[in-house]
């Protein structure tokens, strides 16, 4: 019938047989061109219309072979139906066409990555008492694709191809047993499972994996409290799209982090144009976070770096060390603000779940500081113009840095007797960084010579006297620093200048000081 269904043709055949003619024996072939075909609620509730196809049956089985419109998408179809019970398959169909990335979702294909445009399709599936198999074929040529989460973006015209080998037996879940999607700078090989009910993600083995900087394998399997495992082997992964927000480090539903078990060995792991080298990483995550971990690597310069995170009662206990803080600096931020220098990093995860909260302790010892451009407007507006141009040289070494820290859940970040110290000038801090909003709000006090004051603190009786607060020396300046990242203001109180402790300290109470907007600096 038409496509409407408002015709038909019946036929019937009277023949009469021969006593000694069994049916067995008996041979039928009848053709006929079809013209304005239609057949409707099709498998997966498809129509096809506007057919133009040759039919022809026998005694095996009936084939159909012409063109039309699958779901309005005009298509070169083939169809083979077999009758007999012991033939190999019940049921075979193949498509061929020029299909938009809208009409595949329409027809239940969903591609694994963001896609616009159309691609060529050859699309085959065999149906029969073990299941369902299909043979996916698409020449991604014409298509627009873009996957912000690797940094790479294929553009109409760039040659590319994915092939997929599916199966889907009567119970048990989908398995694509092969796949491959390759063009310019992404090449992919593998295979994964699919649970439909619901539909979930079971395994997924990339055997190959090559997209921008990223090069290796992977395994993913879904565990049984709903969480994943992931074990991934690579000469390099790239880890800069977490690191700028494109992908979430959370992996969370409504709020709650998936469970995870991650393992990563790694050759490079690169945070920009630097990285990390020798990478061991195993971490467990559960529905309160980041759980336990370990992780080793090497700097480019050949410094270690390692953490650990291990689970208490009612809190996590993470520690992070690096014998070499300048190049750890160079290789995160990707910018030379200190030489040398040892890193200790310990802190107490109070909670992850839903904001993060933590009290912790940053400790460097012996490190030069060369490129701290708000220090240096700091160093000049006090009037310390000659140890600020330090920075600008050679650098001003320091022996510790010592600043303890409490990050609260709105992602401001507390600070209080924080120290810096050096032979030539010293620093305290206290005070307030919100990350949200980009607003310091810092004070404290710079100790010109901090060696000689450290001496005058030590004179037994005046000592005290002169010296302050711990940390401040004799011969300080208080200063606050406020306001956006980008351009907070300074401002310093002159008065606090040669002042005893004492005297400074009632001074930074009732003075305003002078202060001068800084420049517009990198907010790092």
């Amino acid at each position: 019938g038409d496509a409407s269904g408002q015709a038909r043709v019946d036929l019937t055949l009277s023949l009469p047989l021969h006593l000694d003619v069994q049916a067995s024996e008996l041979r039928i072939l009848a053709s006929a061109q079809l013209r304005n075909a239609g057949i409707r609620s099709l498998p997966g509730g498809l129509d096809l219309s506007d057919g133009s196809f040759a039919l022809k049956v026998d005694n095996s089985g009936a084939d159909l072979a012409g063109r039309g419109a699958l779901d309005q998408i005009p298509l070169a179809i083939e169809w083979r139906e077999n009758f007999a019970d012991s033939a190999p398959f019940k049921r075979r169909y193949r498509v061929q066409g020029t299909i938009d990335v809208k009409a595949l979702h329409r027809l239940g294909i969903d591609l694994p990555v963001s896609a616009t445009g159309s691609c060529e399709a050859d699309v085959s599936l065999v149906e029969s008492a073990k299941g369902r198999e299909a043979e996916l074929a698409l020449d991604l040529g014409p298509l627009v694709i873009t996957v912000p989460v690797l940094g790479w973006q294929k553009s109409k015209g760039q040659a590319g191809h994915l092939t997929a080998s599916v199966r889907v037996p009567p119970a048990g879940p989908v398995r694509i047993e092969a796949f491959e999607l390759a063009s310019a700078g992404l090449d992919t090989a593998g295979s994964l499972e699919l649970s439909l009910q619901p539909m979930q993600l079971e395994r997924l083995a990339l055997t190959r994996f090559r997209a921008g900087r990223n090069d290796g394998s992977l395994d993913l399997r879904r565990q049984a409290n709903r969480g994943h495992q992931i074990s991934v082997r690579a000469r390099s992964v790239d880890l800069a799209p977490f690191l700028n927000g494109q992908v979430p480090l959370t992996g969370s539903e409504a709020g709650t982090p998936t469970p995870l078990v991650l393992t990563l060995v790694a050759d490079r792991v690169l945070f920009g144009e630097r990285g990390l080298s020798n990478i061991d990483l195993d971490l467990v995550r559960d529905a309160q976070g980041w759980r336990t971990g370990v992780v080793q690597g090497r700097l480019p310069q050949g410094g270690k770096v390692q953490l650990r995170l291990t689970a208490g009662d009612h809190q996590r206990e993470l520690s992070f060390t690096s014998d070499d803080a300048g190049d750890l600096m160079d290789t995160m931020e990707q910018s030379n603000r200190i030489q040398g220098g040892k890193l200790e990093l310990k802190a107490t995860l109070l909670r992850q779940v839903p904001a993060l909260e933590a009290d912790g302790r940053i400790r460097v010892k012996d490190f030069t500081l060369l490129n701290a451009p708000l220090l240096a407007r700091l160093l000049t507006v006090a009037s310390l113009t000659g140890i600020g141009n330090l920075l600008g040289g050679k650098g001003i070494h320091f022996d510790r840095l010592d600043l303890p820290f409490t990050l609260r859940p709105d992602r401001v970040v507390v600070i209080d007797k924080g120290r810096m110290s050096g032979s030539q000038v010293g620093f305290t801090v206290r005070g307030r960084v919100d990350i949200d909003h980009d607003r310091l709000d810092l004070n404290g006090t710079i100790v010109p010579i901090y060696g000689l004051n450290w001496v005058l603190s030590k004179v037994p009786l005046v000592g005290p006297f002169l010296a302050g607060r711990e940390g401040e020396g004799a011969f300080a300046v208080t200063y606050s620093v406020t306001g956006p990242f980008s351009e907070p203001q300074i401002s310093v109180n002159p008065l606090s200048v040669l002042a005893p402790g004492f005297i400074r300290d009632l001074f930074s109470d009732l003075m305003n000081g002078s202060s001068e907007a800084v420049p517009a600096i990198a907010p790092k």
